[in-house]
């Protein structure tokens, strides 16, 4: 989709990692968008309300985080 392209695209910009992950199942886009940090409750939340603002921008939600390791 052009709202999910655009939305990897600010997201690249504003210095975060994305990338689609939709699978052939999935009736929508799915975008995964990750940060290297420190992790506490004020940069948690700070990120999770700026990424969420970033994606209704786009036709988008925000549906929560999580932890990614190698």
């Amino acid at each position: 989709s052009g709202d999910a392209n655009a939305f990897i695209c600010a997201c690249l910009e504003q210095g975060y990692e994305a990338r689609d992950t939709t699978d052939e199942l999935m009736d929508h886009f799915d975008v995964t968008v990750s940060m290297l940090m420190t992790p506490s409750c004020g940069l948690i939340t700070e990120t999770e309300e700026a990424l969420g603002k970033l994606a209704i921008r786009f036709q988008g939600r925000a549906d929560g985080w999580g932890f990614l390791s190698n």
